[in-house]
């Protein structure tokens, strides 16, 4: 092959490999970022002088939409909770991007914190003005409360305030909290039943975590550990490791095989891709010169396809789950820094030898071939790297485009060192004779047309030729002129030089 057919071989297995690799690095990625977001929102309450019983229902709320990120992002869903932050007249404390609305109430008891989210507008109207009352200042109208807090005046007031919200409560109140409601409601049933609607509203919504449309769930935390969270938090010491929320902890095997598996078959796509389209644009020129395509055109475009997107799954998927294990931290804390582009270059490298060495070991392939095979790929796959590397920073705002042009350009410079080497290791072993410990095969036997030009016959001794009975023939004596044929000298030149792939024997 030229060097530009290797270059663009190479890249067509590296393509799909790396961005597996990609892949997998940013999933990892993404579990960090949404612990470090756990991490620093917590910590932003350092130094406040909130005393921690009014500060945990705080805490708990980035807990739950923290903790609820991390195990999205651990099973790779894009739905995120948001801590909205408002203390708006029944205002939502955590949104998540699926359309799910959830508030939060950390109060000292399970039926006190219950009772806190049942609170209906008739209710909450009531004490309000209890509490104007005792400061002695003058008090509005139902309907003035309402307006001024944006609530339609149609509404119903024995509804309760956070109706259309998902309600959770600390995990150690959530069993007190069931039973304080059904007794409450089984009460109400006989006394008030027109107040039954916003108990069972809650007792339907009551839980003890976030949990979106997909499944997936927050950590349930309880009072007490809420408490222990503002604590940390107003002292800046959260740590996650503390919790086990890292992804040596976090991240499982089946975590690892579902990554694989989706890089896998995204690596197939683009190598199958890359690997038809010479075969296609070579189709497409035999049309336009010849007017029509025959059927071992269409065979060879199969088999590249076939061929590519198989060995593209593979390749894909074993980079996508070394990189994953490797940045989580599975393979032990020096595989965190290893990049996703030298396990990429590697996998492709190893499944290469791996082919040969069957192909050697079936006999399809001499040991110099595959020899030659793997220095080859060592000096493509490094000059990819290398200007891999260059692109990315010439093109930093095209992250991928860049490093694939670089690697391609790489490539292909790998392959005229490669040339350029080669030439020179070989000449050395004709001149001298080195075997390089056994990579270059000295053949010593004169080839047989050098033999057959001296005249010497070899016996072949593998070779039985059984003799043929031939009838005798009478044939009548005819004359025939004796040509004059000067006697001559022929000069048979004889070198040594390549006869084969890593191969220095004798030539005429």
């Amino acid at each position: 092959m030229t060097p530009f057919q290797e270059g663009y071989s190479f890249t067509s297995k590296f393509t799909g490999t790396l961005y597996s690799g990609l892949q997998a690095q940013g999933y990892i990625t993404s579990i960090n970022d949404e612990i470090q977001a756990l991490s620093d929102n917590l910590n932003s309450f350092k130094g406040f002088n909130t005393g921690t019983a009014q500060l945990k229902g705080n805490a708990a709320e980035f807990w739950h939409a923290g903790t609820h990120n991390i195990n999205s992002a651990l099973e790779g869903s894009d739905i995120r909770a948001t801590v909205l932050e408002s203390n708006g007249f029944g205002s939502v404390d955590v949104h998540t991007s699926d359309g799910l609305d959830f508030g939060l109430k950390y109060y000292s008891s399970g039926a006190d914190s219950a009772n806190s989210q049942a609170v209906s507008y008739w209710q909450a109207y009531n004490e309000y003005i209890a509490s104007m009352k005792r400061q002695g200042l003058e008090y509005p109208t139902i309907n003035e409360y309402l307006s001024a807090r944006n609530v339609p005046s149609n509404v119903l007031l024995s509804d309760p305030i956070y109706l259309e919200q998902i309600r959770v409560i600390p995990a150690d109140q959530l069993e007190k909290a069931r039973e304080a409601l059904e007794k409450k409601i089984a009460k109400l049933m006989e006394t008030r039943p027109d107040e039954v609607f916003r108990y069972q509203d809650t007792l339907d919504k009551l839980t003890d975590r976030i949990e979106n449309s997909e499944g997936i769930e927050s950590i349930p935390l309880s009072e007490e550990e809420a408490k222990n969270l503002a604590s940390l938090a107003k002292e800046g010491a959260f740590d996650p490791d503390d919790y086990d929320l890292n992804t040596e902890a976090l991240v499982e095997a089946r975590h690892i095989l579902d990554q694989a598996l989706q890089a896998g078959l995204t690596a197939a796509l683009i190598t199958m891709v890359l690997k038809t389209a010479p075969e296609i644009f070579k189709s497409i020129d035999i049309l336009i010169k010849g007017g029509q395509i025959d059927n071992e055109d269409f065979k060879r475009l199969g088999f590249a396809a076939a061929t590519g997107a198989s060995e593209g799954f593979l390749r894909g998927s074993i980079a996508a789950s070394i990189t994953a294990a490797g940045q989580a931290g599975l393979l032990g804390e020096a595989f965190k820094a290893v990049k996703p582009e030298v396990i990429g270059a590697l996998t492709v490298i190893t499944l290469e030898t791996i082919k040969n060495a069957y192909l050697v070991a079936n006999g399809k392939m001499t040991t110099g071939e595959m020899t030659d095979n793997l220095v080859r790929s060592v000096y493509v796959s490094s000059g990819a790297l290398v200007l891999g590397g260059i692109g990315q920073s010439l093109l930093p705002s095209l992250p991928l485009v860049g490093y694939l042009i670089g690697s391609f350009v790489g490539s292909v410079v790998g392959g005229f060192a490669y040339t350029a080497s080669y030439k020179t290791y070989i000449s050395l072993a004709i001149e001298n004779g080195y075997t390089y410990f056994g990579l270059v095969d000295q053949n010593y036997e004169l080839p047989k047309e050098v033999l057959d030009s001296l005249g010497l016959e070899l016996f072949k001794y593998e070779e039985f030729l059984a003799q043929n009975f031939e009838a005798f023939k009478f044939e009548t004596i005819s004359f025939e002129a004796t040509a004059y044929a000067p006697t001559t000298i022929e000069m048979v030149t004889v070198r040594r030089g390549v006869i084969g792939v890593n191969s220095i024997g004798y030539r005429a």
